[in-house]
């Protein structure tokens, strides 16, 4: 059999491809002064000819950062600033670009960056036991790089100690993302859980309020609405007036006499003063039997 105009067979080999480079922007940004940020973008090709990295940011919609940096070879990286933080919470846009030698861009969108935000936290639990107080939480700054600095314990708004500062608490990342609102990985807001412990001390008997107020390296503070706890009455010898209100005033806290005297004469005794809230050597005026 001879086959005549038969179609000829033929292949295509590509021997090169034009490929995009692709731009990576780290968006967690190095601060090396209060307020002053750097951010640092990577760049990959697969043809080798990386030429330029660039950055831009958006505040409210309009760029005010556009900043670039000749580069050469498959990779490269470089640390681009410093940005001057504004003075009022903002968030910030980013996209970081890379071309290539054969004009090919390719864009990739970061995360919204964070600027002198709040921080923000929980009280987790306040206990009162033998004498003592313990309450515990979490604090996390949503602003990156500005981790949280100090925890400031408050009872009825008088301050009484420095909470300590533990290790990352990553168990509230959901949280952060679901109910705070950040974006992606929650583990990067920097997440520290706080420990306080302290005795009764001055603190009267009776329902007291306990706050925090979170602190990070930039100044931002935010106050934790108060929990309640109840402090126990001790009353040595039974005469319905609390020790530490007693020594507090120099009465005795173990003599009941005292209940019934009338140190600064204004007409109430030092038990009435003592549940009315007063003072039994400050003179009353107003007050009445």
């Amino acid at each position: 059999v001879t086959v005549t105009n038969a179609a000829p067979n033929a292949s295509i080999t590509v021997l090169d491809e034009q490929r995009q480079p692709a731009p990576i922007l780290n968006n967690r940004p190095t601060i090396k002064s209060a307020g002053v940020y750097y951010l640092r973008v990577s760049g990959y090709d697969a043809e080798g000819v990386l030429d330029r990295l660039y950055i831009r940011a958006a505040l409210n919609g309009t760029e005010f950062i556009t900043q670039e940096q000749a580069v050469s070879g498959a990779s490269a990286s470089h640390e681009f600033g410093p940005f001057t933080a504004s003075t009022t919470p903002a968030v910030i846009d980013l996209w970081a670009h890379s071309r290539d030698m054969n004009a090919g861009w390719t864009t990739a969108n970061g995360p919204d960056l964070q600027i002198n935000a709040a921080p923000a936290g929980n009280i987790d639990s306040v206990n009162v036991q033998s004498g003592t107080i313990t309450a515990s939480g979490w604090a996390v700054d949503r602003e990156e790089g500005a981790p949280i600095s100090r925890v400031a314990v408050y009872v009825d708004d008088v301050f009484i100690a420095n909470a300590s500062l533990g290790s990352t608490r990553l168990d509230v990342a959901s949280h952060a993302i679901n109910v705070l609102g950040y974006e992606g990985d929650a583990s990067r807001y920097l997440m520290s859980g706080w420990n306080v412990t302290f005795n009764f001390g001055n603190i009267l008997p009776g329902v007291r309020n306990l706050s925090v107020r979170l602190h990070d390296v930039l100044g931002a503070q935010t106050q934790i609405t108060a929990q309640q706890f109840t402090v126990p009455m001790a009353d040595s010898d039974q005469d319905g007036m609390d020790d530490r209100w007693e020594n507090n005033n120099n009465l005795n806290a173990n003599s009941a006499a005292d209940a019934s005297e009338d140190i600064d004469g204004d007409g109430l005794t030092n038990l009435a003063e003592f549940n009315l809230g007063k003072k039994p050597r400050v003179y009353d005026s107003g007050a009445s039997l």
